[in-house]
């Protein structure tokens, strides 16, 4: 007889059954505790594990043993078998890589050549027979590639034109498959149901747990929730590695994909607003940014601040002249320059001066006043990380830290190096740092040094640097390969990381540094000179020098003779560009992006064509980039936010840090971090003039671009002021990448259809399919594009409208006057569909937001103009429709309220009129006589959108005004060159663009 505190059996025979003599259908849970109190062992119920998944089986873990023979649990039949009675069945586990190559390499080191391939849903894995946990499983080996699911917006929000760009701050967001995932899902569905355990291979990163938590949702779900879940972790695929994680499997970080998910979240928000405000404000306004998709990206827009900012610097640097003293002494053969200890002075005449008094004594030669020696040493470098990797590659290799990091993952994934994605420096006291020496011993290039290091005693432990994730050692090679094993870009990066790793492990470089001073007139002069003893280090790392640089003997007191004392006279430099080494430098210490994603921003940048790379490897921006920067640092002083400052993206990082080490939960960063680049997005559509402006220097705005383009039909339609407009056509070749259309550009996430380590969000650039190399980009072809524009000739008036341009589109005047705008219709055929359809000029290009709030265009079959019998909408915004304001005298712009009028206590609404000059004026005028006069050089005048700070501060809808100002009209910064249109005027206070405009 048996005895614990829940339950009591009896055996009936050495070797039988144990039956249980206290009640039936009891809980797994409950004889799981029984079992663990009194054996102290490990249960696994081989009924649970093997049969669809029961709310009493949830609880079941692995294996019970009891004097080493296996004790079985099935609890739906009440008794225990001991022995061969009844075998366990074998447990099927479903191990999930990141990448196919990862995939094959468990595989090749688990399964050897009990290896069958099979195939589900098009996606190929791996079965084979395994001990796993001292269990006997099947092992099933498969792998996604990157991200399984996407965060996005619903359907209804991807049309960009559909919702102001403000509410994707609030708008709804959903994770779901990515179109190029669906195969994945379906066959990792397939797997689970028949598996038992989970076991998640991905990388052992932030965006790996990430990942993993996808995966292990797809599977929770298709398996009823009943499957058991591992984490493996590994940093090499090594037979040694990926064994060791076999046999240390934990539970994977919630936290870490939290703050993933997190980043992710932000990501999409922010970078669709911005993107979707920046690309619809100007791609209309500049026809040479109509193809380009203008991006923000949190990470995106500070990496290019660097690069303005040091471009800006070299422009506005001013060379100064400067002046210094030189002095040679000849002894032997050897000629020894001697530096002036002042370094050098700006002021000439101080210089001369001084030069004088040491010519006067110079043929009496120079007196040796100092002569000393010490020893130098030049340490040995620290292990090798992500940054200092890109660093290096970039400018030791001229290779990309884009494309050094694409390398070194495939050389990661073929088992040649550690995992390549880590911020550490040093490392831990268990790694076989010895061992990967040794491994290397065998190099036709390197293996010599290796066995000095090895046999000859002078292996030197790694320094520990100040940096340690505490999940993967620095960078190093798990193996050894020789040149024709790899592709010449392969070699390189695989050479560097052996050489820096060989080095790191070498002893450090040793030598003796003198020093000679000398004196003339009272000026001090000084040389050094520097002979190596033990090179160390340096004899295995090219990418490194220290030159042997003996200096002659001197004796201290001695009288030298000068065989040269000259006046030098130079100019300051500017700074040069900066390198992609300087950029990652520069991103680093501020704390922009991680190890595993600097890289993407440097090439994301060049991507949307706001920087470029030169002849010199250096970046240098281009006018859109330094448009977009200059345009965000112009209102940055005044509301203290600045775009492109790292200070908002640095502290998001630490946030999403303090998630994974648990100081902060996910919904208080995310609502602390919204709040934040809400308050920017205001600032953004306040301060747009400034913006517009700035991109007005850089590029020729649309009415520009159409008053010099070719007459395509004269007095084509008539314009409000009764003159005729002209159709004029501008056709030009897109020399420009288009960007994304009626997608959301924003940041993409690891794998397929995404770029590694960004936010999962839709319409991200394609990334890296596991195993494969990236294809290369294709360069966008030459589109000729056109633009048309109805151009009014009357110089007081000047009306530029940009009109459809699309070439299956034609267009003709329809006989009928717009009542809103006085504008005559046009008839727009589309030659594909052979449909007609009409639409007001003005009210398509300016929209009466009273009628239509937030609607960036408007064709007469959307309009809701209540007596036009053209207009077939309906009013999104409540506003009348009527041709004019009631009881004014003068023309209307249709219904266009702008605010309640302050003057007869809100009785009556300010309204836009033309009486003949514009004005605003109460709608109950002349009973009201409160009114404002427009300046005289507005010629046209529409409102325009709602304001934001005038609204919440007056606690009313609050409406700007659109100035069209005279032809000629100086109008400073208000305005981008080339543009006579002035949005976003509001009359309540909140600027001062009507004082500015004069009377």
């Amino acid at each position: 007889m048996l005895s614990t505190k829940a339950l009591s059996f009896t055996q009936s025979k050495p070797g039988g059954i144990l039956v249980a003599t206290t009640g039936a259908h009891l809980l797994c849970l409950s004889i799981l505790v029984a079992l663990i109190e009194s054996t102290k062992g490990h249960v696994m119920c081989s009924h649970c594990a093997f049969a669809p998944w029961t709310k009493s089986a949830k609880y079941c873990t692995a294996e019970f043993r009891s004097q080493k023979k296996p004790w079985h649990l099935n609890p739906h039949r009440e008794l225990f078998v001991l022995g061969t009675l009844m075998p366990p069945r074998e447990i099927r586990v479903l191990n999930v890589a990141e990448k196919p190559s990862v995939a094959r390499e468990i595989t090749r080191h688990l399964g050897g050549a009990n290896t069958s391939r099979h195939n589900s849903h098009g996606v190929s894995y791996s079965e084979f027979p395994f001990m796993l946990r001292q269990v006997p499983c099947k092992m099933v080996v498969t792998a996604v590639r990157g991200h399984l699911l996407e965060m996005e917006f619903p359907p209804e929000y991807k049309t960009w034109k559909a919702h102001d760009p403000s509410v994707l701050f609030t708008a709804p967001v959903h994770r779901a498959p990515g179109p190029n995932s669906k195969d994945l899902e379906l066959m990792l569905k397939d797997l689970a149901r028949q598996c038992q355990w989970l076991v998640l291979w991905l990388d052992c990163d932030r965006e790996g747990e990430a990942i993993a938590f996808e995966v292990l949702e797809t599977c929770q779900q298709a398996a009823g929730g009943r499957l058991q879940v591992f984490r493996a972790v590994f940093s090499a695929l090594t037979h040694t590695d990926i064994t060791r994680a076999c046999n240390t499997l934990r539970q994977p970080d919630k936290r870490m994909a939290d703050a993933v998910e997190a980043r992710q979240y932000f990501d999409l928000r922010a970078g669709a607003a911005f993107t979707r405000w920046l690309s619809l404000r100007y791609q209309p306004l500049f026809p040479e940014l109509s193809t380009q998709t203008l991006s923000y990206g949190p990470c995106q827009f500070p990496t290019l601040g660097f690069v303005v900012e040091r471009y800006l610097r070299i422009q506005r640097f001013v060379a100064e002249p400067f002046w210094s003293i030189r002095a040679e002494v000849r002894r032997g053969n050897t000629d020894v320059r001697f530096s002036w200890r002042r370094g050098r002075l700006f002021d000439r005449l101080a210089v001369l001066a001084l030069y004088e008094l040491c010519l006067e004594e110079a043929a009496g030669g120079a007196t040796v006043t100092r002569v000393s020696e010490d020893p130098k040493t030049r340490w040995r470098p620290l292990p090798l990380n992500t940054v200092e990797m890109t660093k290096l590659c970039a400018s030791k290799l001229r290779i990309s830290p884009a494309r050094c990091m694409h390398v070194a993952e495939g050389l990661y994934q073929r088992g040649y190096l550690s995992y390549p994605r880590t911020e550490t420096d040093r490392f831990q006291p268990t790694i076989d740092v010895f061992g990967f020496v040794q491994a290397q011993t065998p190099s036709s290039v390197w293996g010599n040094f290796a066995r000095t290091l090895t046999e000859g005693g002078r292996f030197t432990a790694p320094r520990s640097g100040p940096h340690d994730d505490n999940a993967h050692p620095p960078i190093h090679p798990v193996r050894c390969a020789e040149r024709g094993e790899l592709d010449d870009e392969s070699w390189r990066v695989f050479e560097l990381v052996v050489r820096h790793f060989l080095a790191a492990c070498a002893p450090d470089a040793r030598g003796n540094r003198t020093e000679v001073e000398i004196q003339v007139a009272g000026e001090d002069f000084a040389t050094a000179g520097v002979v190596i003893a033990d090179r160390g280090w340096l004899e295995v790392y090219p990418y490194s020098n220290w030159v042997n640089d003996p200096l002659p003997q001197f004796h201290l007191n001695e009288v030298v003779a000068l065989s040269v004392l000259e006046m030098t006279e130079s100019r300051t430099q500017p700074p040069p560009l900066l390198s992609e080494a300087d950029l990652i430098s520069a991103m680093d210490r501020t704390g922009i992006g991680t190890d595993a994603t600097m890289h993407e921003h440097i090439s994301k940048i060049q991507i949307r064509k706001y920087a470029i790379k030169n002849a010199d490897d250096r970046l240098e921006p281009c006018k859109l980039g330094i448009a977009l920067i200059e345009g965000v640092q112009r209102f940055a002083l005044e509301e203290g936010i600045d775009l492109s400052k790292p200070q908002m993206r640095a502290e998001m990082e630490q946030g999403m840090a303090a998630i994974v080490r648990g100081e902060q939960r996910q919904d208080v960063f995310l609502q602390g971090a919204l709040a934040t680049v809400q308050r920017c997005y205001a600032a953004l559509e306040r301060n747009a003039p400034a913006l517009d402006a700035a991109l007005g220097q850089h590029f020729a705005g649309r009415a520009q671009v159409g008053r010099v383009a070719p007459i395509h039909a004269a007095a084509f339609s008539s314009c409000r002021c009764g003159a005729s407009f002209d159709l004029r056509c501008h056709v030009h070749g897109a020399d420009q990448a288009p960007g994304v259309a009626g997608a959301d550009p924003g940041p993409g996430g690891r794998g397929r259809g995404r770029g590694r380590g960004r936010g999962a969000a839709r319409g991200g650039r394609a990334g890296r399919a596991g195993g494969r190399a990236a294809p290369r980009r294709r360069e966008a072809p030459a589109v000729v594009r056109q633009e048309r524009f109805l151009v009014c000739p009357n110089g007081a008036c000047g009306l530029v409208l940009p009109v459809p341009s699309k070439h299956t589109t034609t267009l003709s005047a329809y006989a009928h006057i717009c009542p809103i705008c006085q504008c005559q219709v046009l008839n727009v055929r589309n030659a594909e569909t052979g449909r007609d359809h009409r639409l007001c000029p003005y009210c398509f290009n300016y929209v009466p937001q009273d009628l239509h709030p937030g609607l960036a265009e408007l064709r007469c079959f959307q309009c809701a103009h209540t007596t036009c019998p053209l207009a077939g909408g309906r009013s999104s915004g409540g506003g009348s429709g009527g041709a004019a304001g009631s009881g004014g005298a003068g023309r209307s712009g249709g219904s266009s309220s702008l605010t309640p009028c302050g003057a007869c206590g809100g009785q009556g609404s300010l309204v836009l009129r033309q009486n003949p000059r514009w004005c605003v004026q109460c709608s109950r005028s002349p009973a009201c006589q409160n009114t404002l006069w427009l300046p005289s050089c507005v010629v046209a005048a529409a409102v325009d959108g709602l304001c934001g700070t005038c609204g919440p501060r007056l606690q009313c809808d609050v409406r700007t005004l659109s100035l069209r100002l005279a032809t000629g009209h100086n109008a400073g910064a208000l305005l981008a060159v080339g543009e006579d249109t002035l949005r976003g005027v509001c009359i309540a206070g909140c600027n001062d663009t009507l004082s500015r405009l004069g009377g």
